[in-house]
């Protein structure tokens, strides 16, 4: 909750109202989804469960407290699966790291995308393909980022040269 924009918890989360029509190994699973939402809680031992006192981004900057209504920060077929976020507070971003199961055995991709707000606009920062043999749940702890910002991961993946925007 250090860095938290104004005191709330924020949960990212996968999933898919699309039907893509892909044949494959668990379609539209816990590790191959189109969609990416983020919802918001100010935490508390009494509202942390009362999915009530959620509220789920609804497009347009806006929140809203039904979840039918939510909206997905990204959306890219075919490429989503797991996801984390992590705010990287030297450099003043939103680190979301993602990865894509493909097919559920094999390599996944994996790919960090970066934001100045919570909501986007998102950028692509780096895409490995076939990174690691089922990587999944990769993430960024935030007590591993520098506090100056010299040695964090976004600045020394774009000093390898990793792409800025997608």
């Amino acid at each position: 909750m250090e860095h938290s924009p104004d005191g709330r918890a924020y949960l990212v989360a996968h999933g898919s109202t699309l039907q893509d029509g892909v044949e494959k190994n668990a379609n539209l699973s816990w590790i191959t989804v189109v969609e990416i939402y983020l919802c918001r809680v100010t935490p508390s031992p009494q509202t942390i469960n009362d999915t009530s006192r959620y509220e789920y981004y609804v497009g347009n900057n806006q929140w809203g407290h039904k979840l039918a209504e939510a909206r997905p920060i990204p959306r890219w077929k075919h490429n989503m699966g797991c996801v984390t976020m992590t705010y990287e507070a030297p450099l003043k971003k939103y680190l979301m790291c993602l990865t894509d199961g493909g097919n559920m055995v094999g390599k996944y991709n994996t790919y960090i995308l970066e934001s100045e707000g919570i909501i986007g606009p998102l950028n692509l920062l780096v895409y490995w393909k076939d990174f690691g043999k089922q990587a999944y749940f990769v993430n960024i702890p935030s007590k591993f980022i520098s506090k100056d910002g010299k040695n964090t991961l976004a600045l020394l993946l774009r000093q390898l040269g990793a792409p800025k925007k997608r």
